[in-house]
């Protein structure tokens, strides 16, 4: 167990969801001050945290829709129809978060949830494919109005085979992230993805190297400069990120799957210099089709910030987050599911609450990106030969 007087905030909720087309529930994004810091901390800090539980939320939802995308395209492969292309889905979910707003005291509250999105995919030839996909998402806390949340996404998928087992997937994402009660928490986000994609195993293991560049706009939120003062402009964050994910199935319905991602993020806040650092992340995850109308994912994500100059005594701070998820989904029909969602996540800080460093830094532990280091560029060697002698 960790110093009490380092920052850890505990956060965990569950939901039970009613989901028409195959949506999954996921959590909205909590933000909050804690009165053991002082604002300023709390806020940067705090605005990391959020970041952080948002991509570990959108997660399984992802990988869900990632499995029924997969499904169509084995049912369908020309989707030569309308109904093919088309996907529309809505879901209800209530559920109760017990640290909404990621403070020592550990208030927790229900929650519900509304989310209603369409998507279309289409094949153009035998070596083209894109998917469109749009949703609007609204999350209603009953006892905090202060992390009530409004989420629109739109976002394009494209897949060009170059040969029968490599694949070069591209992807851009819009988002936009809106609180009633808590303008300072709006933002405006803009993310590009490129990979390559190669079946080192037909059907059985596969690998994608990719690059992934993200932009964001805090509309409403001050670029503070180094003595704390508002700047002139308004902040913004960009980020950079090396990624890697390597999957296998060691049945047809069973998919064992590992994202590997080191990147670096830099803002043009330059007060403490709160934003810049760079990280490293790993996310195991296990997607099992128990039968045809179960299916349950579950994982696991780390990850480590290193900051640049937000220094304690000399001491560069270090964060480390970690969060588990699982999703258990039971399809009704072909068009509707029941589903149960669970998320636990902890961030672990060597900024104490009361302003004090702790006494002993966080254990030292390898980079996984590192770790795997061996392994991949093989993998990466083998694919790239590959390519060229095809």
């Amino acid at each position: 167990m960790a110093s009490n007087r380092a920052s850890i905030h505990w956060r965990s909720h569950v939901a039970l969801a009613v989901v028409l087309c195959c949506s999954l529930a996921t959590p909205s994004l909590p933000v909050a001050l804690s009165a053991e810091l002082t604002p300023e901390q709390s806020k940067s800090a705090h605005e990391e945290q959020q970041r952080q539980l948002q991509q570990v939320q959108r997660l399984p939802r992802r990988l869900h829709e990632q499995h029924q995308v997969e499904k169509k395209l084995q049912r369908f492969p020309q989707l030569t129809t309308l109904l093919h292309r088309l996907h529309f889905h809505y879901s209800a979910i209530e559920g109760y978060d017990r640290n909404p707003n990621l403070a020592g005291t550990r208030k927790g509250s229900g929650f519900t949830e509304q989310d209603l999105g369409m998507g279309y995919i289409h094949r153009l030839g035998s070596r083209f494919i894109y998917r469109l996909t749009g949703n609007l998402r609204y999350v209603n806390y009953y006892k905090f109005s202060n992390v009530n949340s409004f989420a629109p996404t739109l976002r394009g998928e494209t897949a060009i085979e170059l040969t029968p087992h490599f694949f070069i997937e591209s992807e851009y994402d819009a988002r936009w992230f809106w609180r009633p009660d808590d303008a300072q928490g709006n933002l405006n986000e803009q993310e590009v993805k490129v990979g390559l994609k190669h079946y080192l195993i037909p059907k059985r293991l596969y690998h994608k190297p990719s690059y992934i560049f993200q932009y964001r706009d805090f509309t409403k939120a001050e670029a503070r400069l180094s003595d704390g003062s508002s700047g002139p402009d308004g902040r913004n964050d960009t980020t950079h990120r090396l990624d890697y994910e390597i999957g296998v199935h060691p049945v047809p319905q069973l998919l064992l799957r590992v994202h590997n991602q080191y990147g670096r993020n830099d803002s043009n806040d330059q007060f403490l210099d709160f934003y810049d650092y760079s990280f490293y992340q790993v996310t195991p995850s296990v997607t099992w089709e128990v039968s045809k109308p179960l299916l349950v994912i579950v994982g696991v994500q780390f990850q480590r910030n290193n900051y640049d100059d937000r220094a304690i005594r000399g001491m560069a701070e270090r964060e480390d987050f970690t969060a588990f998820f699982g999703s258990l989904f039971y399809h009704v029909t072909e068009h509707a599911s029941v589903g149960f969602h669970w998320v636990y996540s902890k961030d672990d800080s060597t900024l104490a609450r009361t302003g004090v460093p702790r006494l002993q830094p966080l254990p030292r532990r390898p980079s996984p990106f590192l770790v795997s280091f061996p392994i991949v560029l093989p993998l990466l060697f083998i694919s790239f030969l590959e390519l060229w002698r095809s």
